[in-house]
């Protein structure tokens, strides 16, 4: 049977081997680059599917604070402060006197006794004693100053004269404070990791502390629970959101060789001073997923 699926004056034409050639078409090389990239970019994109990851983040505000939070230095009995001896942003020991706060009425009975003619001097003992215990006040802890009244101003038993913030003069032992709002905070759960950016170090430039949530509040916070908290530091900018929120404090990670006892996730970093009270951005990592999660689970939902 004749073949007829070849034209006869083609099949004739092609008379030798070498006319074969210039009947080829060769591919152009540029099409076999572009193949090529197209080619790789789907075993990229196909292999960050298996691979990679996606974290799904929380953002929020944040002030670093001490773990052991704030104490108020209270006076035993009212009266007019006639010398206050530190002021905000000192460190003081315990034990260390603060402020002295006269009781003129005691120092009055001990006069009055010292002027009889045979002076009990066991009682003026006893006033002397309580004449100390309630005019000279002491700091009960160690720590940071953040908040104290003046010399001049009066005091009363149920007004603190000052408020220190408890910690030890080279230790680190701060932790991060944030307040988040309670439909957001339902994703979060103690043992979270959390990368906390100070507000005056570019993440991009300096990286991020590293840290992970360590307690979560049950209930949801009013101002006067906040301010209790802080000491009065709730002023930061964007701090409590207007939701219904609840505290979560973080942890920051220690590392002992670097210069400010934190880690990192750039060594630019552990050269930066972070003191209490210091503005941060906080990013909480929920979950961290392989794309291609994302997209079976996205599938099985429909």
């Amino acid at each position: 049977m004749q073949n007829s699926i070849f034209r006869k004056s083609s099949l004739e034409s092609i008379s030798s081997p070498e006319q074969l050639n210039d009947y080829i078409k060769v591919t152009n090389p540029g099409v076999i680059a572009i193949l090529a990239g197209l080619v790789a970019i789907i075993l990229s994109v196909g292999a960050f599917a298996i691979f990679g990851t996606i974290s799904d983040t929380v953002q929020v505000k944040g002030i670093v604070f001490p773990q052991n939070g704030v104490v108020d230095v209270m006076s035993l009995a009212g009266g007019r402060i006639s010398d206050m001896r530190v002021k905000v942003g000192d460190f003081v020991k315990a034990g260390k006197i603060i402020s002295i706060v006269p009781q003129d009425n005691i120092i009055k009975q001990i006069n009055e006794m010292k002027s009889i003619a045979q002076p009990d001097l066991k009682e003026i003992d006893k006033l002397i004693s309580q004449y100390e215990s309630m005019s000279i006040i002491s700091s009960p802890v160690s720590g940071l100053v953040i908040n104290v009244m003046r010399t001049g101003e009066n005091a009363s038993i149920d007004k603190p004269i000052a408020k220190i913030i408890k910690q030890e003069e080279y230790a680190n032992d701060k932790q991060v404070i944030c307040y988040i709002p309670v439909t957001v905070a339902r994703k979060l759960s103690v043992g979270m990791e959390v990368q906390v950016s100070p507000d005056f170090a570019p993440r991009e430039e300096y990286g991020y502390m590293q840290g992970l949530i360590t307690s979560m509040g049950t209930y949801p916070v009013t101002p006067d629970e906040v301010s209790y908290a802080l000491g009065g530091m709730e002023t930061y900018s964007g701090l409590l959101p207007q939701d219904s929120s609840i505290e979560v404090r973080i942890n920051l990670t220690v590392d002992p060789d670097s210069k400010n006892l934190i880690k990192w996730s750039n060594k630019k970093g552990e050269n930066i001073q972070v003191s209490i009270g210091t503005g941060c951005n906080i990013m909480i990592l929920v979950k961290k997923q392989r794309p291609i999660e994302l997209v079976i689970g996205g599938n099985e939902g429909a």
